[in-house]
């Protein structure tokens, strides 16, 4: 007599408890002011978000951003008021540190694309990414990366008049793709991108003090165990809440599965000299750092 025995998937015994466990590394980290924060973008959202976050004592962040600073971003990028033609994630670095030296400030003058894999190897990977970038490829690359390494993301996006957050956690909130479906909006938008002199109302500081502020109450409740907002907070100047909750049905499995893929960059090509590496190619794989 033949006995089949049929498989049981214990899977969702132990998916909790993982959803749990990278909640609670954060919060060990940040109870141990060792917390790895990113920060993609310098523009005017992240001059709010750091401000604020330079008040929490995270341990060591990290701003990504290759642009530099001109007169047009000064009505709304604040820290940035002597500093004309210089590079944004540096000011921004020395700004912070000014502000508050009990954290760990570093900088990469880089644009974030799929090649940025280089910032999530397993001596530097980050605990927390936070998005204040101007565009939907980048941030949808970006999603990509936190799905794929299972990294809690704060996303923020703001227009003249309104504003939004995202909150993705892994196994606990949708992340951006499925939350925003910002895959499609990148494929239908990146061709459409104009820059803040070109659009028919520039950003005001007003929206982007508001989106700061609020991305950065977010992490807060992550840190402080409290549950992350599952859907995407919305700030519209126009109406009479002004600040409201759309709730997403259920948290995404993306990060479950195996397919996600990140497409590919051009690789750069090194010049080598006999016998020693060229000195500035070395310092590209480093970044910029002050203890």
């Amino acid at each position: 007599m033949e006995v089949k025995i049929k498989k049981i998937n214990f899977n969702f015994l132990f998916r909790n408890r993982r959803e749990d466990g990278i909640l609670q590394k954060v919060r060990d980290k940040y109870n141990r002011k060792d917390l790895n924060v990113l920060i993609i973008g310098a523009g005017a959202l992240a001059n709010f978000v750091a401000i604020n976050l330079t008040d929490l004592e995270v341990g060591k962040i990290t701003i990504i951003d290759n642009d530099k600073i001109e007169e047009t971003n000064l009505n709304r990028q604040i820290l940035y008021f002597d500093s004309v033609g210089e590079h944004k994630a540096s000011v921004l670095k020395k700004r912070l540190k000014e502000i508050n030296n009990k954290n760990r400030y570093n900088y990469n003058l880089s644009y974030f694309d799929a090649s940025s894999k280089k910032y999530f190897g397993w001596f530097n990977k980050p605990d927390i990414l936070i998005d204040c970038v101007d565009n939907f490829k980048t941030r949808s690359i970006l999603n990509k990366f936190a799905v794929k390494y299972k990294i809690p993301l704060i996303s923020g996006g703001t227009s003249p008049l309104a504003g939004q957050i995202v909150v993705y956690v892994p196994g606990v909130t949708s992340c951006l793709s499925c939350e925003l479906n910002i895959d499609k909006l990148a494929e239908k938008r990146e061709s459409e991108r104009r820059g803040c002199t070109e659009v028919p109302e520039g950003s005001v500081v007003t929206t982007n003090q508001i989106i700061g502020g609020l991305m950065v109450g977010e992490l807060y409740r992550l840190l402080n165990g409290i549950t992350p907002s599952p859907g995407t907070i919305k700030y519209i100047s126009s109406e009479e809440e002004r600040v409201g909750f759309v709730k997403s049905h259920k948290p995404c499995e993306c990060h479950s599965k195996n397919n996600i893929k990140i497409p590919l960059s051009e690789k750069k090509k090194f010049k080598f000299s006999f016998p020693f590496v060229g000195w500035r190619n070395i310092k590209q794989l480093f970044t910029k750092e002050e203890i």
